[in-house]
């Protein structure tokens, strides 16, 4: 299928990144129709028609230094230009953003207060809403709206809010720029010289930077040596310092390429003007547009560098999966299965089950088979069973972390998820993991939900990206990529720092593997695009693709949202063949384990034995070197996993986490694996032990340092042991001292009823066959949240 095309408005400020990025916009096949701009409004006192505009006005939102020249680029482009006034201030401060919405009938939780209209309409985000619609009056076949975002959520979400209430696709081609490959900040400045850009820096108001840096082009690589050395002089190198993304600089566009700009803007005349605390601006009181010469037959687009679709370790993983023996895939397939196919369907679990812990509430398995024999009119009764709930609790909606989302078909998806989405109308809605089951949910069930909710005021930092990048795949929807839950101190009366920066616990939603710009299911045409000739051959290297993007999926929003290390993960595939599905099984364990060990090679060369990628045989004391790769000299993203904070209980135990492969039976938008994980972020020492439970049940433990909480994933081999379940459940021995808290998760292939399973706390995942990181069958896995 190809990827949808876009007519795009291109909300502009002048600056680098907000041309830079149409640029992208043009390379992915989309068409730029329009240019918006907000400016500062009129000054009142303006006497003669030259003082109509009014100084830059230090916006938190907008970029406005600079603004009497915005409509150069009507020209200069040939373009249509559109501006409105920026009306109002940053009332509204908070990193994420959201107008309060109208009420929606089924939530019975308290969510706070709706702010008055005119409060509201007095923050300076609100002034795009005018802006955009004036532009969709005048080009109704606009789809999309481009930013130059690239490192600030402030701007990106508030940007994503408006442009969603109004239709538009958010792009956002350079988001992340600086952690993509070549994972270097001024690799984005080098990238526009490439291509002919010409920015001027026009404004500069860090410690680091003087009023030389004034009118000097700031992709040029003289200016950009000078940047760094300053930027690293004043120890303001990081976080996208130069880039400006502080607000160390600010910049003005006045060349690019021919296939976007069809004049040039020439500055004829200027003075430098001396501000506070340090700033100094350029003012132009001259400039005009005059013929572009970019000297690029081709227009230019030639020499725009992609990132490339794989990181550096994940090409590394995906070439070494492919050269496995293909005997060792053939002979997987010839497996014969050791655990029976399942059982008749579920006849019968407990539902509407809750665990509560310190910081959270567990509800799981609910269901509402008697609202109806659809999947909507059960979900609707669920949502509106839910919210009563919450409100019981006196919690709001927003409190919920994450959800599991299990359906029968994922044909009702569609119509179910409006529903389900109608219940989180704050900025940051849970993370979310949705599967089909089919026939393995008990008769007459369509949908079955599960959440995990934060009881305090501390919980609910998360990651919600709604804008296509070349980073990840967006969320438009009632779900964030990640969201994160603020873990037990041994003491409670400890609260970490006590700001609520203590360790957390990060939820991350489903990945599938999408091609992040187009929102596609990457094919065999994105692979010879990213330089993998022969991985979309067949079946199998196909799925070896899908495999290995999706789980870079689940590292990069690990990495955005600074989490250190796994608990565990899970890889869920969509109904295939028996024998196939033994070899996928087989290959997603490997990757698990492959990409820690391509983490943690640390130029240690290829081990001569790469058949198993089995990180399991590094045990015995190896030190663990995550992000190590040579190839990637200044990379700035944080190590995952983090091998300093781990403490390993001997030297026989395993440093990778848990990982288990589930079958069901479909999975969203026909993907073939869907990986997820919980993370650890904020932690300061991890501990890690290989267990063996009473009764020989082999288990994994992860406890983060002066928490009272840990988790324990363990895996029972067959059929005839499933009895461990409640053993491992209600047996005091499995606690310390006889302590008794626990939320357990059972991904199990077995048909289950309360002759095997007696709880009446577990999450049930039934599933089609699961198996370990090995590829061996398993009967069941059991995830407990012990505290």
């Amino acid at each position: 299928m190809s990827p949808t095309k876009h007519k795009v408005i291109a909300l502009i400020s002048g600056g680098k990144d907000s041309l830079f990025s149409l640029l992208h916009c043009l390379t992915n096949g989309h068409e730029i129709v329009a240019l918006a701009n907000l400016h500062p409004a009129p000054s009142p006192s303006a006497l003669t028609p030259a003082d109509t505009e009014s100084p830059d006005i230090d916006s938190y939102m907008y970029q406005t230094v600079g603004h009497s020249l915005i409509p150069l680029y009507q020209e200069a482009l040939n373009l249509p230009l559109y501006r409105h006034p920026i009306l109002g201030s940053a009332r509204c401060t908070a990193r994420d953003y959201a107008p309060a919405p109208a009420p929606i009938p089924i939530s019975a939780a308290p969510e706070p207060a709706p702010p008055n209209p005119a409060e509201v309409e007095a923050d300076e985000t609100e002034s795009l809403l005018p802006l955009l619609q004036k532009v969709i009056l005048a080009h109704p076949d606009a789809t999309a709206l481009s930013t130059g975002a690239i490192l600030s959520t402030y701007q990106r979400t508030r940007i994503e809010s408006v442009a969603l209430r109004l239709g538009l696709v958010p792009l956002a081609f350079l988001w992340q720029y600086p952690y993509l490959p070549p994972y270097a900040q001024t690799a984005l400045l080098s990238d526009m010289a490439a291509v002919g850009m010409d920015a001027r820096i026009i404004k500069v108001a860090s410690g680091g930077l003087d009023e030389g840096f004034l009118g000097l082009d700031v992709a040029d690589p003289r200016t950009v040596a000078r940047l760094v050395g300053r930027m690293r002089r004043f120890g303001g190198s990081g976080g996208g310092a130069v880039l400006g993304e502080g607000g160390e600089f600010e910049t003005l566009a006045v060349r690019g390429p021919g296939v976007l700009w069809k004049g040039r803007i020439e500055i004829r005349e200027t003075e430098v003007v001396v501000g506070e605390g340090g700033s100094a601006a350029l003012r132009i009181k001259g400039a005009r547009v005059v013929e572009n010469e970019d000297g690029m037959g081709d227009g230019g687009l030639s020499s725009l560098r992609i990132p490339a679709l794989l990181d550096d370790e994940f090409r590394t993983l995906c070439q070494r999966l492919r050269e496995l023996d293909t005997s060792d895939t053939t002979a997987a397939q010839k497996i014969q299965c050791t655990t029976p196919r399942p059982a008749p369907p579920i006849s019968s679990f407990a539902t509407w089950t809750t665990a509560q812990t310190p910081t959270a509430l567990y509800i799981s398995n609910m269901t509402s088979p008697t609202a109806g024999p659809t999947a909507t009119a059960q979900t609707t009764s669920i949502m509106v069973r839910l919210a009563t709930l919450l409100a019981s609790h006196n919690l709001p909606p927003s409190s919920i972390i994450s959800s599991t989302l299990l359906l029968r078909s994922m044909s009702a998806f569609t119509t179910i998820n409006p529903i389900y989405g109608a219940l989180f109308t704050a900025p940051n809605p849970p993370s979310r993991v949705t599967v089909a089951c089919g026939d393995a949910l008990p008769d007459g069930v369509e949908v079955v939900l599960s959440v995990v909710v934060g009881l305090d005021e501390q919980t609910g930092g998360a990651l919600h990206v709604q804008s296509r990048s070349y980073w990840a795949p967006a969320n438009i929807g009632p779900y964030s990529q990640a969201k994160s839950l603020r873990m037990i101190p041994s003491t409670m009366n400890d609260h970490g720092d006590g700001q609520g920066k203590g360790p957390r616990e990060v939820h991350v939603a489903g990945q599938i593997p999408l091609v992040p710009a187009s929102m596609e299911m990457v094919c065999a045409e994105d692979l010879r695009a990213a330089g993998l000739d022969g991985e979309g051959d067949n079946e199998m290297a196909e799925f070896r693709t899908q495999t290995v993007l999706a789980l870079q999926h689940l590292w990069r929003v690990g990495r955005a949202v600074d989490v250190q290390w796994w608990t565990g993960s899970v890889a869920f595939l969509a109904a295939c063949e028996e024998g196939e599905a033994a070899a996928r099984a087989r290959l997603a364990g490997r990757a698990w384990r492959g990409i820690h060990r391509v983490l943690g090679e640390a130029g240690r060369g290829n081990s001569e034995d790469e058949e198993e990628l089995d990180v399991w045989d590094l045990k015995n004391g190896v030190t663990y070197q995550p992000n190590a790769n040579e190839s990637t000299e200044g990379d700035g993203r944080p190590p995952l996993p983090d091998s300093g904070i781990v403490q390993i209980s001997s030297q026989e135990q395993c440093p990778t986490p848990p990982c288990i492969v589930v079958q069901v039976d479909e999975l969203p938008r026909g993907a073939a694996i869907e990986w997820t994980s919980v993370g650890l972020a904020n932690c300061s020492r991890i501990d890690l032990e290989e267990i063996s439970l009473p009764r020989g049940l082999p288990s994994y433990k992860t406890q983060v340092a002066g928490m009272d909480s840990y988790t324990v994933w363990s895996k029972i081999a067959t059929p005839e042991r499933i009895w461990l379940v409640d053993y491992l459940l209600d047996h005091p021995e499995n606690s310390p001292s006889g302590r008794r808290g626990r939320q357990t998760t059972v991904y199990a292939a077995e048909s289950l009823n309360f002759r095997w399973l007696k709880t009446t706390s577990a999450q049930i995942i039934p599933c089609r066959r699961l198996w370990d990181a090995d590829g061996n069958e398993i009967a069941a896995a059991v995830l407990s949240r012990v505290w």
